[in-house]
């Protein structure tokens, strides 16, 4: 192997770096979103439009990642080994994701996720490696605005492009587009400082025992993304388990929690968590959420909810 190559293929620490950030990201991510959904806290963060932009900011950055990742390490010519070893270990991850979750959520199960974007942007990418920089500069616009352009039926072609006219029920959707202008930028960005041997992305070893960290949490972002989320639910639920709220307090919680986001449609957030709250407690001092939930699907449940929504939300 040439100088050039091995520079070329060597391990680049500062791009580890980054890539163990973006996965500390979706940890702290991902943990608070099962505080909610697991009913420790009120604010669910997958239902709220700030929540969904960190989420998408950290899809972004991965792929942005991946785009670098691809020019870095063929910056000297085309491996092809090395690029379907890799792409084959994501995509059987993508498969135990998508299996995974039509196990434990049918109605919600994950076809096009970020590993399963990860592998189609990766094959189409790799046509971009010899392409002039403007061109992959332009290339990246148009992914980014095509959807806005173009309008495909949804099922399948639609949905794993993402040019439908509305998402799929999914607990993790990135399509195609507009997710590939962030690999192309992050292949341009690549691009311009593949050619540095010294540089932002040099191979030079790093020292500091959090910048180790990271950079051994970037190698190993494929496993810690698969074991990160049943490692979390497992251990919040057991806590739940032992510790957490009674069924009483968990419907109540999760009603409250419902409440405040469907009443954000037409009020501010400080008066819907005032009323919210005090609609809930009016319906937990009438037993409402008392066996299991069942007493919410008596007949005259919803003129309780009606009473007390008149009885504590302001005009």
């Amino acid at each position: 192997m040439s100088d050039s190559a091995a520079v070329s293929s060597a391990r680049r620490p500062r791009l580890d770096v980054l890539r163990g950030l973006a996965i500390v990201a979706m940890i702290a991510y991902h943990f608070t979103w099962d505080l909610g959904s697991l009913g420790f806290i009120k604010l669910n963060i997958a239902q709220t439009d700030w929540g969904m932009n960190i989420a998408r900011a950290i899809a972004a950055s991965f792929l942005t990642l991946v785009g670098i990742s691809l020019a870095l390490s063929h910056a000297r010519g085309f491996d092809f080994g090395q690029f379907w070893r890799r792409l084959v270990l994501i995509a059987g991850a993508a498969g135990l994701v998508t299996l995974g979750s039509w196990f434990f959520m049918p109605d919600a199960f994950i076809f096009m996720g970020v590993l399963h974007c990860i592998v189609l942007t990766s094959i189409v990418a790799v046509l971009f490696l010899r392409v002039p920089l403007f061109g992959v500069l332009i290339a990246a616009a148009l992914a980014f605005s095509l959807p806005l352009l173009v309008t495909l039926k949804p099922w399948p072609l639609g949905w794993i492009l993402g040019l439908a006219a509305f998402p799929p029920r999914t607990n993790d959707y990135v399509p195609f587009f507009p997710w590939f202008g962030f690999v192309l930028t992050g292949l341009a960005v690549g691009r311009i400082f593949s050619a540095s041997t010294k540089g932002v992305f040099s191979p030079q070893p790093l020292t500091g025992a959090v910048t180790q960290g990271l950079a051994k949490a970037g190698r190993h972002g494929l496993l810690i993304y698969l074991v990160h989320q049943p490692l979390l639910i497992g251990a919040l639920s057991g806590l739940l388990f032992l510790f957490g709220p009674g069924e009483e307090d968990r419907l109540a919680l999760q009603f409250e929690t419902e409440c405040v986001q469907a009443c954000l449609v037409q009020r501010d957030r400080p008066s819907c968590e005032e009323g919210c709250s005090c609609v809930t407690e009016k319906l937990f001092s009438q037993g409402y959420f008392k066996s299991g939930g069942a007493v919410s699907e008596r007949a005259d449940a919803p003129q309780k909810v009606s009473d007390a929504v008149q009885a504590c939300m302001k005009p």
